[in-house]
């Protein structure tokens, strides 16, 4: 393969990458209305997947402000322990992400008090002292 077909490819490549972030608005709200038309009472396990990987997406394309909305309705809606704590770090991370450093120190203390025998209640308690240190 020549140096202008791998430039080719890679043009190409970087074009979907922008176009899927710019498109994340409509992706993550569609996801969402998937998981909100066919849920129903019970916990079904796809819809709640369907849910978490939505927050996961807009944590990764920058979407803050909605994910944090659809972090609120899946606490609400879904209650598998593992999942909830999987949730409520990502909570933490999203204000991290946000520069918030007073909300996402008290998410990351709610986290490691909440859960504290998870394999992230040690990072979580070490970045709650690291936003600690410089408040």
């Amino acid at each position: 393969m020549g140096f202008k077909q791998i430039v080719f490819i890679f043009a190409i490549l970087v074009f979907i990458a922008i176009y899927i972030v710019g498109q994340s608005d409509k992706i993550a709200s569609k996801l969402q209305a998937h998981a909100d038309k066919n849920y129903i009472e019970k916990n079904i396990p796809l819809h709640e997947k369907i849910s978490y990987f939505n927050i996961e997406y807009c944590f990764w394309t920058a979407k803050y402000q909605y994910g944090l909305t659809l972090i609120e309705k899946y606490l609400e809606r879904y209650t598998k322990e593992e999942n909830r704590e999987k949730t409520q770090y990502i909570k933490a991370k999203y204000y991290d992400a946000m520069l918030d450093s007073r909300k996402a120190s008290e998410e990351y203390k709610k986290f490691f008090e909440e859960f504290p025998f998870s394999k992230k209640a040690e990072k979580a308690k070490q970045r709650y002292m690291e936003i600690k240190s410089y408040l």
